[in-house]
C-alpha cells in the first residue's frame, strides 16, 4: 500500500529492488560467517540457522523471484483459482531443475466439523499445497480452541 511505503520512507516503484536486495542480504548471512553491506561488516558466528522464506505473488516475475530467493511460495486466494496457479509454479520449478517445490497458503476452517477439515486437507494436498495455515476470523483467543481441537482431529 502507498501509505506503508509513504510511512517507511521508500519508494513504491523501488519495491522489487528494494526486496531482491534485502533477500541475497540475507541469503548471505546464512551462507557465510562474515557479510559485508554498504561498507559495514556483519559476523554471524555461530552462524545461525535459515529460517524458511516464503514469497507470494502471481505473475511470472513474481513466481521467478520466488524460486531464486525462496524456499517455498505462498499464494493467496481461493482454492480453484490457486490450484491452476500452483501448477504454472510447479511447471516453472521444474524448469528451473527445482522438482518438489513447497506450496504454503492459507485455509478459513473456522466452525468446520472433523469431517469437513479432512476434506478441506485433502482438497488442498491434491493441489499439491505442502502447508496448509488454519485461519479463520475470531474475537478471542478461546474461540480458537474448537479451531485447533477439531483440525488436530482431523489429522489423526
Amino acid at each position: 500500500m502507498k501509505a506503508e511505503f509513504k510511512a517507511v520512507g521508500k519508494s513504491l516503484k523501488s519495491r522489487v529492488t528494494d526486496s531482491v536486495d534485502v533477500l541475497e542480504f540475507l541469503q548471505a548471512c546464512f551462507t557465510s560467517d562474515e557479510v559485508t553491506r554498504h561498507g559495514q561488516d556483519f559476523l554471524f558466528r555461530p552462524r545461525p540457522a535459515k529460517p524458511p522464506i516464503y514469497m507470494s505473488g502471481t505473475p511470472p516475475h513474481a513466481v521467478d523471484r520466488a524460486l531464486q530467493y525462496a524456499d517455498g511460495w505462498m499464494p493467496l486466494g481461493d482454492l480453484s483459482r490457486l490450484a491452476v496457479d500452483i501448477e504454472k509454479y510447479k511447471s516453472r520449478s521444474a524448469e528451473l531443475g527445482r522438482p518438489n517445490p513447497e506450496v504454503v497458503t492459507f485455509c478459513n476452517v473456522g466452525g468446520c466439523d472433523v469431517s469437513r477439515v479432512q476434506n478441506i486437507l485433502e482438497s488442498y494436498e491434491a493441489a499439491w499445497v505442502t502447508t496448509l495455515i488454519a485461519s479463520r476470523p475470531y474475537d478471542e483467543a478461546s474461540e480458537w480452541l474448537t479451531t485447533i481441537e477439531t483440525s488436530v482431529g482431523a489429522i489423526r
